[in-house]
């Protein structure tokens, strides 16, 4: 999906635009001020997602292993 994703599908958005098309470049170089703060790709942001997920992923894993380890499969002899 693209910046533009639903733009214009929102009333508001729709008669902004209308009435001052100029807000379509103010909206361009606020995205891209705001991906130089975040540190493009790869960058600072990038990395902190990709964190995120990977911390998730380890949170499921533990949940499932540690805390609620298997049973051992015991067979009466």
């Amino acid at each position: 999906m693209g910046i533009f994703h639903n733009f214009t599908a929102n009333v508001l958005t729709g008669r902004a635009l209308s009435a001052a098309p100029d807000l379509i470049a103010l909206y361009k170089d606020t995205l891209r001020q705001a991906a130089n703060i975040a540190g493009g790709a790869g960058g600072w942001l990038e990395q902190e997602i990709v964190k995120e997920e990977f911390c998730q992923e380890l949170l499921i894993f533990f949940e499932g292993h540690v805390l609620d380890p298997p049973k051992p499969d015991v067979k009466a002899a």
